[in-house]
């Protein structure tokens, strides 16, 4: 019984992602940049674990609204992670590591770049 539930709704998942060609298509363009960008916050080093899930969250949103064919909803997403990374560093106390905030400030760039360059496509 469970077999047939997880085949109904890996079906229903296909169906639903075919549905979109274009957007799924186009966020993949981008994926690459966001991935890395993920991949740099989960590596990094934070005084405080909720900042980094935050951030983490928001390379996610940032990916949701590709997918929903808002680039410009996704650059705010990834100017929200530059905000943050700012304020981090500008506050007194160590909040992150100034290299793993040039890591992450430049693969936000990268993520940001990607974006725009394709923009006309999302």
């Amino acid at each position: 019984m469970k077999i047939r539930k997880l085949a109904a709704m890996l079906l229903t998942l296909s169906l639903s992602l075919a549905a979109s060609p274009s957007a799924l298509a186009h966020a993949h363009v981008c994926s690459p940049a966001l991935d890395a960008l993920g991949a740099t916050i989960g590596s990094s080093d934070f005084k405080n674990q909720r900042d980094q899930d935050r951030l983490g969250l928001k390379v996610v949103a940032a990916d949701s609204k590709l997918l929903d064919g808002k680039p410009y909803d996704a650059l705010q997403k990834l100017d929200n992670i530059r905000t943050k990374i700012d304020g981090l560093l500008a506050d007194r106390k160590t909040k992150i590591n100034k290299y793993d905030a040039a890591d992450i400030l430049g693969d936000v760039g990268d993520a940001e770049d990607c974006i725009l360059g394709h923009v006309a496509e999302f």
